[in-house]
């Protein structure tokens, strides 16, 4: 009703915001109620206009039942306390909003610059790739040559640790190293990228760490013929035209470091002829030369080519050297397979100390004492180290791994030493 107000009679004492004060104002949920009045209006029927949002919770009072004051004040006190949160939290946003403008956006080439100048070079290199290429799809990654290397290394480190650190950084992956290195051709002879890649790297190592080892051995392949049809060729022949068969490795190897490298391989129908290894070793000799490496020691193993290709190079026992630039190339047999032929020629021959002969029966009788025994004298020497088939006499690792019986063949006889280290 227009210019029409209820009075404070209308209202318990509860619904005011002060009970004690009735000028303090009416609480949000407060109800009216008819109370008796000497002359009360005229009734009218008035239509409310609808609200703009409904309340979804509705309260019914009567008479008897009146809102409890407690209840109400803590719906308010709530009510005040989200409204303060409200309004720090827009205090909040606008501060935000007023500090990112202040902050400077800094470009992906201010971060690199940046990093180079705190990281070594190489981690440098490593992280801005990372950042050039954390929100690019697989595909469309294009790796550098310092990216390629440097994954080709890792993953030749370690297959299972490339694999781990892919999950976390963005690496390529193994089928593409893999074309990366069918694209390398690594053909039968010397490996003139190889060559030059060592003429470069020599540059930068003392001279004690130039000096190298030059080794050659030899592999039995099995006897095919490929097409290959990026060159257009059919693989599988040696130089004359035959079938090959085997493969004559050369390597170097640091005599102070711990790296090796092979640098050039031959295939042969057959061993490789004395004739044709003397002039390897020689080509060989002279490309590490030319490299700047000194070449200081020849190894070989005891294969029957070897040895007539060292007699054609003038290697005797008196003189086991010779001259290759006026640089002086000492030879030497393959240690491991130097004690590989010891116990194949003790097995087979026995040896002499002094006048008493040590054979290999007396090695199997200690070891059938021995292995009866609680507390064993050799307690790694096993069965498979004396019941040699034809090809566990060429393993290297049966004849160097286990020296427990050693001690034996020292003294008058070995018979003799075991019944002494019983009594």
């Amino acid at each position: 009703m227009k210019h029409r107000k209820v009075c404070s009679d209308h209202f318990a004492i509860s619904q005011f915001v002060n009970p004690l004060d009735r000028k303090s104002g009416l609480l949000p949920m407060a109800v009216p109620w008819l109370v008796d009045c000497p002359n009360p209006p005229k009734s009218q029927d008035t239509v409310r206009p609808p609200p703009r949002k409904r309340v979804a919770l509705e309260i019914e009072t009567t008479d008897s039942e009146i809102l409890d004051s407690t209840d109400v004040l803590a719906s308010v006190s709530n009510d005040n306390t989200v409204e303060k949160l409200k309004r720090k939290i827009g205090c909040y946003k606008s501060k935000l909003s007023r500090l990112k403008k202040k902050t400077p956006s800094i470009s992906k080439q201010t971060l690199k610059r940046e990093i180079s100048k705190v990281l070594p070079k190489q981690a440098a290199q490593f992280v801005n790739e990372q950042i050039d290429n954390a929100k690019k799809k697989p595909r469309a990654i294009r790796w550098s040559n310092f990216m390629k290397s440097w994954a080709l290394q890792v993953k030749g480190t370690g297959p299972k640790a490339y694999r781990t650190m892919r999950r976390i950084f963005k690496l390529p992956t193994a089928r593409t190293l893999s074309n990366i290195l069918q694209r390398v051709d690594i053909g039968p002879g010397w490996h003139e990228p190889v060559l030059y890649a060592l003429k470069h790297q020599v540059q930068h190592m003392e001279e004690r760490d130039r000096h190298v080892a030059i080794t050659f051995d030899e592999i039995t392949l099995k006897c095919s013929l490929n097409y290959n049809i990026s060159k257009d060729e059919v693989e599988g022949y040696d130089e004359g035209g035959r079938p090959a068969n085997h493969a004559g490795v050369f390597m170097i190897r640091s005599l102070t470091g711990k790296w090796k490298q092979p640098i050039g391989y031959f295939l042969s129908s057959g061993t490789m002829k004395h004739g044709v290894l003397k002039t390897k070793i020689m080509e060989a000799v002279e490309k590490v030369l030319d490299t700047g490496f000194t070449p200081m020691v020849l190894v070989m193993d005891q294969g029957s080519n070897n040895l007539a290709a060292c007699r054609n190079l003038g290697i005797t026992e008196e003189k086991p050297y010779f001259f290759v630039k006026s640089q002086k190339i000492h030879f030497l047999f393959d240690p491991p397979h130097l004690m590989k032929n010891i116990r194949n020629n003790l097995r087979k021959y026995g040896f002499y100390i002094g006048d008493k002969l040590a054979e290999w029966g007396d090695i199997t009788e200690m070891f059938k004492i021995d292995s009866q025994r609680q507390h064993r004298m050799a307690p790694k020497l096993t069965q498979r180290h004396l019941s040699l088939t034809a090809f566990s006499t060429m393993s290297v690792p049966l004849a160097t791994q286990r020296k427990d019986f050693s001690f034996y063949l020292r003294g008058t006889s070995t018979r003799t030493a075991w019944n002494t280290s019983l009594g």
